[in-house]
């Protein structure tokens, strides 16, 4: 979004955030841990409201799931390292 703030086209900042809330549907959240990266949390984007000003999320994939997964030595649908 900064960087389309830069330019030199002029677009009000609601319509920025509503076009990135319509463009982008998944956001994976990844993170390193003993030099393996692997998926923290996956949110799906809903929608942007513009008079609250706020995305609508849900997660799809929660940290706490991945971490109840692991203690009972159960095997997530995604692996550890990000891949299938």
């Amino acid at each position: 979004m900064t960087c389309v703030l830069q330019s030199t086209i002029e677009l009000p900042y609601k319509a920025i955030k509503s076009n990135i809330g319509e463009s982008i549907n998944l956001l994976l959240h990844l993170e390193r841990k003993d030099g393996h990266r692997q998926v923290s949390e996956l949110v799906e984007v809903r929608s942007y409201g513009g008079e609250p000003d706020q995305y609508e999320l849900a997660t799809l994939y929660p940290r706490s799931q991945q971490a109840m997964q692991t203690k009972a030595g159960e095997k997530s649908g995604l692996s550890e390292d990000g891949g299938d």
